[in-house]
């Protein structure tokens, strides 16, 4: 070999060995302090282009990034680490470390959260959001303190639009739920505002809805609005019923393992807490929305479909028969009485 070769060949090994010298320093610099680098799995059972499933995926990068790769993220939508009730489970063993679901699929676990899911309680989406994400209320605190009893901790809240019904035939009035067989989710609240209604409530797995309308075997589905236009349900139903006053909401929360959070040294542990709030406001939020109009506009704007606002008339037949719903609530779960409560005060603070 000349002179020459070996010089550039020289030249090339020791700039090879920098490279991989400051590779290493990068690596430990990003390391956590105990010399770990963490995962993280986190799942949804939506897939995209619904907010829960983009935001795990955005949240790799932010993670990594916020932690100075001291976590390393994995996100799992369609439900491929699970279904609901797998990744709740897997979340209170530590299998699962985030999940991003409505946070009324944890009522069967922490029994309380059913005050999210009263009809009519709250006066829209965004109020139901802000009493659940505002520190020093009373009420956040109670809901998280509630969620850490049973071995969750909530990552950031979300917002999600109260629910609608997209339907096979006409309903535009109280009478017209009367035996209307309505897909929702399997939260007892909503249940019970379906049956209060006088319709049937009916529940499986989301991936059937859209051949279920098809084939008739649902009249309807009731569910937040952002799901609606991913199923392409309006390509069967055509009549949309938008409540003017909601009667319920899919809170949306991205919630954590109790066991994971604590399995980190405490340093990382909160900085991870505060990026996911910054994750929760600057991320999830926009996407929420954006997803929640688009699939408005979506329904609205579709071939031949009938759109029909509840008048007053509904409102208040609906609210009278709600009634009873809060009151056997709390008698069955007498230990969400100081949630109520507190939730009330601070929706009457607000007026209307």
């Amino acid at each position: 070999m000349s002179m020459k070769k070996r010089k550039a060949l020289t030249l090339f090994i020791a700039a090879a060995m920098a490279f991989m010298l400051l590779a290493c320093c990068c690596i430990s610099e990003s390391a956590a302090a105990d010399g770990r680098v963490y995962r993280m799995r986190m799942g949804a059972i939506s897939s995209p282009p619904t907010p829960e499933a983009v935001f795990i995926e955005e949240l790799v990068d932010f993670i990594h990034e916020a932690t100075g790769g001291r976590i390393v993220a994995e996100a799992y939508h369609s439900g491929t680490i699970g279904n609901n009730t797998q990744m709740i489970s897997g979340l209170q063993d530590g299998s699962v470390h985030a999940v991003a679901i409505p946070i009324n699929q944890y009522e069967s676990y922490v029994p309380e959260l059913g005050v999210l899911g009263l009809p009519m309680f709250f006066r829209d989406a965004e109020q139901a959001y802000q009493l659940c994400k505002t520190p020093g209320n009373g009420f956040h605190e109670m809901l998280e303190e509630a969620m850490q009893a049973r071995g969750f901790m909530i990552g950031t809240w979300g917002i999600s639009a109260g629910s609608t019904l997209i339907s096979t035939r006409p309903v535009a009035q109280f009478e017209d739920f009367n035996g209307l067989k309505v897909w929702c989710l399997p939260n007892a609240r909503i249940v019970d505002t379906m049956n209060a209604l006088g319709a049937v409530p009916v529940n499986f797995s989301t991936g059937d809805l859209a051949l279920a309308v098809q084939q008739r075997t649902v009249d309807a589905a009731y569910t937040g609005v952002q799901l609606l236009a991913p199923q392409m349900l309006h390509e069967t139903a055509k009549h949309l019923f938008v409540l003017s006053t909601p009667m319920n909401f899919n809170v949306q929360a991205l919630v954590l393992s109790k066991v994971f959070m604590e399995s980190l040294p405490e340093d990382l542990r909160e900085t991870l807490q505060e990026a996911l709030l910054r994750a929760g406001t600057d991320i999830h939020y926009p996407l929420a929305i954006q997803a929640i109009e688009d699939s408005m506009n979506v329904l609205k704007n579709a071939d031949g479909m009938t759109v029909v606002y509840s008048d007053e008339v509904f409102t208040e037949r609906a609210r009278e028969a709600f009634a009873p719903i809060a009151e056997i609530f709390i008698t069955a779960v007498p230990s969400a009485l100081p949630l109520y409560e507190r939730a009330v005060e601070l929706i009457a603070a607000e007026g209307p």
